[in-house]
């Protein structure tokens, strides 16, 4: 891990509270969690981390924050893993297989289909209840996961959720028929469903028999598509079908692939006043002609294809497309991108692996396990070991080196705002 140690979001040592660290740092795991598994999935929240073992144990750590009051301590797991990793389900009395974090929420996949979710719900992004403003803490966290699991039945029907992905504050599904379902914050048009996004209806962002929460989304004959694949980041949904690409969500840095209509101002620094948000599914025409494995950003998208070619689109100020082409804050031609530009890569990097991106930075891995990583490195989670007095700015992509890499190989990795984790096999 590197980044920032807020209320215990890089448990290393050395790290001491509050600090902060540009060097890869292992986590060092109790005996206790240990027995969970080895852990083969991450997920980076804004200021705390999940991990998914092979026995379908989840464990956390860090600090989960509410978007008003700030700390949420409100059972005696959340004041725990500050200190330390914790089990948050153990794999005896559920089997997890897939996890996705939001800025503070936790949204996990069980082995039969059902969905689970942990942490702040008060945008509606637990998806359990419909009292959002107060939210009791055994709807938060609970040792069985059983006031943890979202019903997306009626009495007629049993629905499989086979994946999942997590925005901001929004969480997406998709069921094994190909239908679609979002819930939470909806301001943004990141929900795709309803257009009166200044003041949603309860049961438009929560609804315990899922109906309200199926996004409609048909093909110029009206005939409902089939989705195959589903992203999610900061205030966006995408979604994949066989030969299509939808978008929906803030695209105030054109990184949806969905052209704004009006003439859009030269100066970052300037307003913008057209209409950015795409409050209903859009064909992304950037996005058209090739199949994506990885699609994660916030303001910017970096997206990997099956040919393991990278991408990127929208805001590219600090660089943060890894394109090297912005110079400054007067640099009003190439601060954003309205197409998919192809990063390119050292040519001993080989095939890339996997990509993960948050605001104004990303990070990519390679099939022979290394890691490069461009953007602003404003925390140090880049992982580049830079000091105080470096350039911050890593304009294209650098590979990250480090002693605690020697004889490990990188299979994965999951970047935040503010720290990164890194999922690495000992060779």
């Amino acid at each position: 891990m590197c980044g920032i140690n807020e209320q215990g979001t890089v448990p290393a040592i050395g790290v001491e509270p509050e600090g902060s660290t540009d060097k890869f740092t292992k986590v060092e795991l109790s005996d206790e969690i240990r027995s969970q598994g080895k852990i083969v999935m991450l997920a980076a929240g804004a200021s705390f981390t999940a991990a998914l073992t092979d026995k379908g144990s989840v464990i956390v750590w860090g600090n989960l924050r509410d978007t008003t009051s700030g700390e949420i301590n409100v059972h005696p797991l959340l004041t725990k893993m500050k200190d330390h990793p914790v089990v948050l389900i153990h794999y005896r009395k559920r089997v997890i297989v897939k996890i996705a974090a939001g800025e503070n929420h936790l949204v996990m996949l069980e082995e039969d289909g059902k969905v689970l979710t942990f942490g702040d719900g008060q945008m509606g992004q637990l998806g359990r209840t419909k009292r959002t403003g107060a939210i009791r803490p055994q709807y938060m966290v609970d040792e069985d996961g059983k006031s943890l699991i979202l019903i997306l039945q009626d009495k007629k029907r049993r629905d499989v959720v086979v994946k999942i992905a997590a925005g901001e504050n929004h969480l997406v599904m998709l069921e094994e028929d190909g239908k679609v379902l979002t819930f939470g914050d909806g301001q943004m048009g990141q929900l795709g469903r309803t257009k009166r996004t200044g003041a949603i209806r309860p049961q438009y962002m929560v609804d315990e028999d899922g109906k309200s929460l199926i996004l409609i989304l048909q093909d110029k004959k009206r005939r409902d598509v089939v989705v195959k694949d589903i992203h999610a980041g900061g205030y966006w949904t995408i979604l994949v079908s066989d030969d299509q690409v939808y978008s929906f969500g803030l695209n105030n840095f054109d990184h949806l692939g969905v052209p704004v209509e009006g003439e859009a101002p030269t100066d970052p620094t300037a307003e913008d006043k057209r209409e950015l948000r795409i409050l209903t599914p859009c064909i992304a025409t950037a996005y058209l002609g090739r199949h994506w494995t990885h699609i994660d950003g916030v303001q910017h998208i970096i997206a990997r294809d099956t040919e393991g070619e990278v991408f990127g689109i929208g805001k590219n100020t600090d660089n943060a497309l890894g394109l090297g082409t912005w110079t400054g804050n007067d640099d009003s031609e190439h601060w954003k991108y309205s197409t998919l530009e192809r990063i390119k890569f050292p040519e001993e990097a080989g095939k890339i692996a996997g990509t993960t991106a948050k605001l104004g930075c990303s990070l990519a891995w390679t099939e022979d396990g290394h890691a490069y990583a461009w953007g602003c490195d404003t925390s140090g989670q880049l992982g580049l070991g830079l000091k105080d007095d470096d350039e911050k700015v890593i304009p294209t992509p650098q590979k990250i080196s480090s002693a605690h890499l020697d004889g490990f190989k990188i299979m994965s990795a999951s970047i935040s705002d503010n720290h990164c984790l890194f999922l690495a096999k000992k060779l």
